[in-house]
């Protein structure tokens, strides 16, 4: 008895191959998207631990572009930034208290809190302003440092770098295991 079996491995070994691409370039895209979420959120702690504002106003200025794996074509960056228009921060996020004086406010949780003569806080209670002349108009909001200011602190990035390149390799086994698992059928 003879058997005979025809082939074309090498089709079968390219296919191989684009699929070992394909589930490599899925788990590295996840992979990056769950260390740009850690990454936020570290920030946002970092950044909190160093200034007096809360977790929503820094969470609502921080964005998050996703790394992408789409029609075969990985998009290998994820990135995590302001919101497109990057303002300072009016000090009413800062703890503002009217007082005899003008307002008050504590920007950094070690630094003492300041007074800011001839302030008021107007808009409905949304914004400090300062008084620019020696008549009651014209006013302008009192501005501070922004989000990205913030995260630019030295102490802060190195925080989260480091945070980045220690979590993400096991971010990036737990991703393939998953992009493997998903492959075999869950099993």
């Amino acid at each position: 008895m003879r058997l005979s079996i025809e082939t074309n491995f090498p089709q079968v070994q390219r296919a191989l191959d684009t699929l070992q691409k394909d589930i490599a370039a899925k788990a590295t895209a996840r992979a990056l998207n769950r260390a740009i979420e850690q990454a936020r959120t570290q920030m946002s702690r970092e950044i909190r631990s160093e200034f007096v504002v809360d977790a929503r106003f820094v969470r609502e200025r921080l964005r998050i572009k996703r790394a992408t794996f789409f029609g075969g074509k990985l998009g290998l960056v994820a990135t995590l930034g302001a919101d497109s228009k990057p303002r300072s921060a009016n000090v009413i996020r800062f703890g503002a208290r009217e007082n005899r004086q003008g307002v008050s406010v504590k920007i950094k949780r070690n630094g003492p809190r300041r007074t800011i003569g001839s302030a008021f806080i107007g808009n409905k209670g949304r914004t400090v302003f300062i008084r620019t002349g020696e008549k009651r108009l014209p006013i302008k909001p009192v501005q501070t440092v922004s989000v990205p200011q913030m995260f630019n602190a030295r102490r802060i990035n190195a925080a989260v770098v480091a945070a980045l390149h220690a979590r993400f390799p096991a971010i990036f086994e737990r991703e393939l295991a998953y992009a493997l698992g998903a492959f075999n059928g869950g099993q």
